[in-house]
């Protein structure tokens, strides 16, 4: 696989870039876990909102399937996009015996000097 990098491109979504997938894997499996407050996991911020995470819960726990760990196949379908001062971005979800579901998780992500922010947003079905 070739890498991706991060682009500021307000014109058009592209693929996820390689840097930022493990940090959005790690997000997306601690969802999988059941840890819907993603407290403990580095480089991510609290929600916008605090109640995003009891959101998340009832979105995930009303879906028909159980979420399961982030499938590899998700970054063939995942995007982002440049929004003039943050990266918008769309992770689809794996979910039962599926490799991916129709629920994505809306994630922000900043540039924080040499690193990057990870704030994640709602988990839903567009």
């Amino acid at each position: 696989m070739s890498d991706v990098p991060v682009k500021k491109n307000g014109d058009r979504e592209l693929p996820i870039p390689t840097e930022w997938r493990a940090a959005l894997k790690q997000i997306a499996d601690a969802l999988a876990a059941g840890d819907f407050e993603l407290s403990s996991l580095p480089q991510v911020s609290q929600y916008e909102d605090p109640d995003f995470a009891k959101i998340n819960r009832a979105n995930i726990q009303d879906y028909p399937d159980s979420l399961a760990p982030l499938d590899a196949s998700t970054w063939d379908t995942s995007i982002y996009r440049w929004m003039e001062e943050y990266w918008e971005v769309l992770v689809d979800l794996s979910a039962g015996a599926t490799l991916t579901s129709d629920l994505v998780l809306h994630v922000k992500v900043r540039k924080n000097g040499q690193d990057f922010i990870f704030q994640p947003g709602l988990v839903y079905v567009p």
